[in-house]
Parts: structure tokens; sequence; C-alpha cells
């Protein structure tokens, strides 16, 4: 099978998803979903973290409005969500903290983040989430990972069962993609943009964004089969392109091959 070839992964309907981060890309994606859950009657549960507060700042770049000033922001997202689409929409007003036991997304869900650092992504990935998808941007490009595991022994398997299976079993998760999360310890603020609020992050940029998740995230929750790993896209170039899952994605986790010593045993003449 060639490698350029692609294939698809079949996704189990998942109970829940959680948008970790509900700033510049998380508030606009929450409504997305809210909007696709019940318009598709998805029996799935929105589930906001978020640990900020609503500013002035907020309102002319975020997906807040002025009477929410001086609220959590997952909270008053939530509230108004429900409201608005007439569904249960749950807050956790507190930042994601690593799990010490069990896992604080549960098995049997997508988890979205939508955070501006490494360790908040590390934070993420030492929850082991079964599917992971990773929104990052920066002032006019970004893009949207979806992934499964960042342990190298279930990629090497994913790698030797291609040409096993018709579909993908597993797919590299951002972790993967960049090792250095895991080693993330030390949160680095960014300076505010209050009277320049694209400054940092351009006009459009954190829509895209949202965008392109939610285009993943309904390959998830009602394809229940996903087509892409990623999607890249940059507002200036005007582009917005997939990136189709094709076993040069798990090259880097081919496994080597095993050395092995030849031993040359010559006959002795009779």
């Amino acid at each position: 099978m060639r490698n350029d070839e692609t294939k698809k992964m079949p996704v189990s309907h998942l109970q829940s998803v959680h948008v970790v981060g509900c700033g510049g890309t998380g508030a606009i994606l929450a409504d997305h979903l809210a909007r696709m859950i019940t318009g598709y009657r998805l029996e799935t549960q929105l589930v906001l973290h978020d640990g900020d507060t609503v500013e002035e700042a907020n309102i002319t770049r975020q997906n807040f409005q002025p009477h929410e000033v001086g609220a959590n922001k997952a909270e008053a997202l939530a509230l108004r969500l429900a409201g608005q689409y007439g569904m249960e929409v749950i807050a956790c007003g507190q930042y994601v903290k690593v799990a010490s036991e069990r896992s604080q997304f549960g098995h049997s869900s997508l988890v979205i983040s939508c955070t501006d650092t490494l360790v908040s992504r590390r934070t993420v990935a030492m929850d082991r989430p079964s599917h992971w998808l990773d929104v990052g941007n920066e002032l006019h490009h970004g893009q949207a990972i979806l992934g499964t595991t960042h342990e190298k022994r279930r990629l090497q398997s994913a790698w030797k069962s291609w040409n096993k299976y018709g579909h993908v079993i597993e797919l590299p998760d951002m972790a993967a993609m960049n090792p250095g999360i895991l080693r993330a310890r030390k949160t680095q603020t960014k300076a505010g943009c209050a009277d320049q609020p694209f400054a940092q992050q351009g006009f459009g940029v954190n829509a895209m964004a949202a965008l392109a998740a939610a285009t993943l995230t309904k390959q998830v929750l009602v394809d229940c089969e996903v087509s892409f790993h990623g999607i890249y896209f940059n507002i200036s170039d005007g582009f917005f392109t997939p990136r189709l899952i094709t076993r040069d994605l798990l090259a880097p986790w081919k496994p080597e091959r095993k050395k092995t010593n030849t031993k040359t045993t010559k006959k002795r003449g009779m």
C-alpha cells in the first residue's frame, strides 16, 4: 500500500466534549458546539473550563457581552448558551490541573484545548484523553490537531498495522507532534492588548481557529469517522487546508529494524 493513500479513523459515541479555555477561540467554539449538539440532537454533554474573569478588554475580540464583565468566563458563557439553545451546559470555573488519580474529563470524551501556553497543554496531555483536539494560532495563521495518543508504543503499533486494517487505529496528538509540551513547567503570561485588541491575534484568526476545530469536532461527534488529522489555515494567504491521514503521518514512529550480527563460518578442508 502506498504511503500517500488515505485512511479514516472510526470513532465510537463520546459522552462529553470539554472546552479547556474560553477566551478568543474557545468562546466562539463553544457557541459552534452548542449549535451542533442541539441541531443534530446529540446525546453529548458540553463542559466549559476556565478560571479567568471577563474584562472590558475582552468584549471587542472575544465572544462576551458588556453585562458579563466581572463574571467567570466559563460560567457566563455556559449560562448564555444554555438559555439561547435550551440545553444544559456545565461550567467549571477554574483552571484545569493535573489529575492525581482519575481523569477529570472521563474516558469517553473529546477534550479541546484552546489555551495559549505549553503548561496548560501539558495538563491536558497528562490526563491522556481518548481524543484530544488542540487548537492554536498566531497573528494570522494557526491549526487544529486531533490525536488519540502520544505514547510511542501505540503509535508504533499504528504504523505496523497500517496494512492490516482498512482504517487507522491511532493518531498522534499534539504532545506527540511537539514533545516540548510534556517538559513544560512555567507559564508565561502574555502582555495585554486592551488598546489594540487585534495586535497579537489578528482580526478573524480566532474565528477561523474555532471553525477549524468545529469542522474536526463534527467528524468526531456527528460523522463518527475522522478523515483529517488536522486543519491548517492562514487568513492572510486565504487558505484552509486539511491534513489527510496517510502512513507518512506515522513515519516518525516507524519501529527501527533490529540489527543482526551475521557470522561467517568457514568450512575446514578435509
